[in-house]
């Protein structure tokens, strides 16, 4: 295709690399499990056999001081519950890199799924990002879907109006 650039922008330096597509998992731990934030950032259906549940070991997962979502907290007791989302596309990366990319950084960490161990990039929140400090209290991806989805759908309009297409 004439004109079609791999290229990551700028913003994206410390996210997910273009090269992880078709090869690279990606671990999610928040908003992104559920099915419908995660079909409007990728501005596609999301078919079951993409993604898997697993674990990420040595952390644990609190809401942010200023948000409604969660970031991850190192704690070698601790462990996290999310989804891999396998092999995704150029077009997926640069879609959630948009979505996350002033507040958290991309990190390739192990993570359990299947009963094996595999190497997923996870968003760890910025240290600079004053919002994106702990909070101290847990996380649920349930009981945050009853209080914050409608909002945060419409939100998510907005932010990715001007994502990668």
């Amino acid at each position: 295709m004439t004109g079609l650039t791999t290229a990551a922008p700028a913003a994206y330096a410390d996210l997910i690399p273009p090269t992880a597509a078709g090869r690279d998992p990606l671990f999610f731990f928040g908003t992104l499990m559920h099915d419908a934030v995660l079909e409007s950032v990728l501005d596609r259906p999301v078919a079951s056999h993409e993604t898997t549940a697993a674990l990420l070991r040595g952390y644990r997962r609190e809401r942010a001081a200023a948000a409604s979502y969660p970031v991850l907290v190192e704690d070698s007791t601790a462990t996290v519950e999310g989804r891999l989302l396998h092999r995704p596309t150029w077009r997926c990366i640069m879609r959630i890199n948009h979505f996350e990319d002033e507040e958290y950084r991309a990190c390739r960490l192990t993570v359990l799924a299947v009963g094996r161990s595999v190497a997923a990039w996870v968003f760890l929140p910025l240290d600079h990002v004053a919002m994106m400090r702990p909070s101290g209290e847990p996380w649920h991806l349930d009981h945050w879907a009853e209080q914050h989805l409608d909002v945060y759908q419409e939100a998510i309009n907005g932010w990715m109006a001007d994502a990668p297409a």
